[in-house]
């Protein structure tokens, strides 16, 4: 009947735009998680880098790329490390320095003002103990669960529900894993208009 033909092309649309709308967001995902590679990628490859270039470039990413909430870097204990041999954290007699669980070199820039410039960069606080507590870090580390993690409520992003591609960090040449890297993505990108169109119908998903 004329009513089934209008269903079926009506199903038919709905479909079709679903599948638009997947592709654009694995698009979406691709090419945010290019930028977590291509962090990677440039620590593994770069010597003599000072934090200042790091944050810089970091924030220059962020401009470029909206949707990202932050970047993180975070390494192991005495592995990497652009802080200056000055710098109190670097102390080996420092209390807390001999600690099995210590964290080590870590940076976060990330849009904790919203999208106005500058991005906020610091170290990841002592009290977050990326290495005893967090499984981003420690199931990265070991080679479990690359690639986006999530949805979850950032506890260090200000309670924010995100989700997140994570990579390992390594030496150039050298196959150990010596940190992690996160490329963090707030849900607010699933609520633009186009993921959220009404006339998808109730049969859509």
């Amino acid at each position: 009947t004329e009513r089934d033909r209008a269903l079926a092309a009506q199903d038919a649309l709905q479909r079709n735009m679903t599948r638009q709308v997947a592709r654009q967001m694995e698009e979406d995902l691709l090419r945010l998680s290019a930028v977590g590679e291509a962090l990677a990628a440039t620590l593994e490859q770069v010597e003599g880098w000072e934090q200042e270039q790091l944050v810089d470039w970091k924030r220059r990413m962020l401009r470029h790329e909206p949707n990202i909430y932050g970047l993180c870097v975070a390494f192991e204990p005495d592995t990497f490390d652009l802080r200056p041999k000055s710098d109190p954290g670097r102390d080996p007699t420092r209390p807390g320095a001999k600690d099995p669980w210590r964290d080590g070199y870590s940076l976060y820039v990330y849009k904790k003002n919203g999208p106005t410039p500058p991005a906020l960069a610091e170290p990841l606080k002592p009290e977050y103990q990326y290495r005893k507590r967090q499984n981003w870090y420690v199931d990265t580390l070991v080679g479990r669960r690359l690639g986006w993690r999530g949805p979850f409520l950032a506890e260090y992003g200000g309670d924010i529900p995100m989700v997140s591609y994570v990579a390992p960090l390594r030496r150039r040449g050298a196959p150990r894993t010596i940190g992690v890297l996160t490329v963090d993505l707030s849900l607010t990108y699933f609520q633009r208009p186009w993921l959220n169109d009404p006339s998808f119908g109730e049969g859509s998903y």
